[in-house]
């Protein structure tokens, strides 16, 4: 049975809603940045603010000097984080199969309430109309046979409007596209096909999947596919796509590449994360380490933890970790952020820690909270972890 993806895209998501919440701010350049300081990054541009070379990731004194009139304004993460669940409870209404994606994007599977191509794209007009009356926002929809497809439609088609592939014009619908709209193609996959000159999609389906595969190893194979227009990963409910974080990020001053100086910053953000999840009650069972160089590059890296932990002494190892294999370009760091994900209700992990040091160290992190409470969070904390 061929599936119908309807895939909602607010572009800009946190800019607009706060545009929504000052009006004033509209046909002004605005963003808004992850991280206090001018060595921030910005998180989110406004249409005029693109339109002056400013994008997403610049260091906020960089887009400064590109436009003297740009209003930067902090990240205001539950405001977006609201706005984000009345999306999805708009979308909720079309079918209960919807998953947000990003902020101000989400894909609903609306093949057993559509049932036809046409009804499919009614339901986006409709849904576009509920979006513009309970948010105020102008969102863009595209009706596709996979995730994949609908997504890019979505951010092809102009604010407002609606578009439809169906079955067989997939192919004829990407190949003209800049192979960086497949979510594939990220900074380091898009500076491999500039070189090689597959600009185009088109361009990379000429491939088979065995070059691909010799080219690009295994995402040669997603790279294939995607280029013709597949993609069979379904779309899953709210409360199993849901995956809850604990972010926490610094930015270093001055800029730093010195092994010792970055650990001591990721030891600090390790300690900020193992004491939220003990507040919290929460284990992490995965860790993902985000690095922002001084020339704007950025470095991801994630991995899953021998056993869910909350424990400094358990989650550092493997930050670290990351950290050797995120810095390995030498150029100096700017920011650090450690997100911990996959949380789960918190127990003790017996196989990592006998039962009594478990109880110490357990004791040992509310000392410190304790001191810190008291005295101020500088006062007291690890001087390192092996």
């Amino acid at each position: 049975m061929d599936r119908t993806i309807l895939h909602i895209n607010i572009p800009n998501f946190p800019v607009a809603l706060e545009c929504v919440r000052f009006p004033r701010l509209r046909g002004r350049p605005v963003a808004v940045a992850a991280l206090g300081g001018e060595r921030a990054t910005l998180a989110s541009v406004s249409k005029v603010a693109g339109e002056s070379g400013i994008m997403a990731g610049m260091p906020v004194y960089r887009a400064r000097r590109m436009c003297r009139d740009l209003i930067v304004l902090p990240v205001d993460e539950s405001y977006y984080s609201s706005g984000n669940a009345r999306l999805t409870s708009i979308l909720m209404h079309l079918s209960p199969l919807v998953q947000p994606y990003r902020f101000g994007r989400a894909h609903s599977d609306v093949t057993r309430t559509a049932r036809t191509t046409p009804r499919a794209v009614d339901m986006g007009w409709k849904t576009l109309k509920a979006i513009h009356a309970e948010l105020q926002l102008a969102a863009a929809a595209g009706v596709g046979t996979n995730k994949l497809l609908s997504q890019i439609i979505s951010k092809v088609v102009p604010a407002n409007e609606v578009q439809a592939i169906t079955r067989g014009n997939e192919e004829k619908f990407l190949a003209p596209l800049w192979s960086n709209y497949l979510p594939s193609v990220t900074g380091t996959v898009w500076q491999e096909l500039q070189e090689l000159n597959l600009l185009r999609i088109g361009e990379i389906a000429q491939f088979t999947a065995h070059d691909l595969v010799m080219i690009f190893g295994k995402l040669g194979g997603v790279l294939f596919e995607h280029a013709h227009g597949i993609d069979h990963t379904p779309v899953m409910s709210l409360d199993s796509a849901r995956e809850t974080e604990i972010i926490h990020g610094e930015v270093l001053l001055p800029d730093a590449n010195d092994a010792a100086i970055l650990q001591t910053h990721l030891l600090h953000l390790v300690e900020k994360a193992s004491e939220s999840l003990r507040l919290k009650k929460r284990n992490t069972g995965k860790l993902r380490l985000e690095i922002t160089f001084s020339d704007g590059k950025k470095a991801i890296g994630q991995a899953v933890l021998p056993a869910p932990a909350f424990l400094a002494h358990a989650l550092y190892p493997c930050a670290k970790e990351l950290l050797y294999r995120l810095t390995q370009r030498r150029v100096r760091v700017r920011t650090i952020i450690l997100a911990s994900a996959k949380l789960s209700p918190q127990a003790r992990q017996l196989d990592l820690f006998s039962a009594e040091t478990v109880s110490r160290a357990e004791k040992l992190q509310q000392a410190m909270a304790r001191v810190r409470e008291r005295f101020g969070e500088k006062a007291v904390g690890y001087l390192r972890l092996n």
